[in-house]
């Protein structure tokens, strides 16, 4: 269908295909597309870590632990570490490397749309 596109010459107007091939109006817009993805993930990322850390939006529970207790004798048992508590460190730190890991992505998508927007010029110098 993007071919289609690409081969009808009445999608463009007649100043514009003077001037540009119609695969060179379809690379620029792919290399748009692919910064635009590349940020749009970034941001994504960057804002679910913060409103996650902030505590406006609870990480996902992947992991459930339970409560670290001790018994003893003459005390009875004691618990040293709540399992509500633990459960959500090791969902954070999980949701922080998901995250990490899709900004990460995010800034390759975004790189290789950089690199395709740049015009590479070759110059050829003769020698004597």
């Amino acid at each position: 269908m993007f071919l289609t596109f690409l081969n009808n010459e009445k999608s463009f107007s007649k100043e514009i295909l003077k001037k540009y091939n119609p695969l060179d109006i379809a690379y620029s817009i792919v290399e748009y597309v692919l910064l635009a993805i590349g940020l749009i993930l970034i941001f994504f990322s960057i804002f679910s870590m913060y409103s996650v850390f902030t505590g406006s939006s609870p990480a996902p529970s992947l992991i459930k632990v339970n409560d670290i207790k001790i018994s003893i004798p003459g005390i009875g048992e004691t618990t040293i570490f709540s399992g509500d508590a633990i459960s959500n460190i090791i969902n954070m730190l999980l949701w922080l490397i998901l995250m990490i890991f899709i900004a990460s992505g995010g800034s390759r998508i975004g790189s290789l749309g950089v690199k395709l927007l740049r015009e590479i010029k070759v110059e050829i110098k003769k020698e004597d």
